[in-house]
């Protein structure tokens, strides 16, 4: 199927929104990565992060005391001051091990052509 003009687009929009890490990184190194960020844009990122966890001793106490991480989340938004322009953001949680992200996507406005979005906005999305 060739795809239409607006469907390409919208592909656009849908690709350059999203930045994938070179390898999985857990909330801690996320944290990080954003922090690194932040500094050299000029910038902020406001986040809120949240994960499962579990401690304790099993019922059978068979097993040694517990203490696991799981599902994480990390969602926020970032500015970039020196253009003043911001944008939200939600961490892609991996599918195989969902203690770590294995990137993350900007939000955009659902049927947008990518020329629609601010410009200043797309600026943030560069990889």
């Amino acid at each position: 199927m060739v795809l239409g003009v607006c469907e390409a687009e919208i592909m656009d929009v849908n690709v350059l929104s999203i930045i994938k890490f070179k390898e999985l990184l857990n909330l801690e190194e996320t944290l990080e990565m954003f922090a690194y960020v932040s500094a050299r844009l000029p910038g902020r990122f406001h986040y809120n992060a949240s994960y499962h966890g579990c401690s304790g001793v099993p019922f059978e106490r068979k097993d040694p005391f517990v203490n696991e991480r799981g599902t994480i989340g990390l969602a926020g938004t970032i500015t970039r001051e020196d253009i003043h322009a911001f944008d939200s953001l939600v961490c892609l949680v991996a599918r195989d091990d969902t203690s770590k992200f294995l990137g993350f996507r900007f939000q955009t406005i659902p049927g947008y052509d990518l020329e629609e979005h601010d410009s200043n906005t797309i600026r943030l999305w560069e990889k």
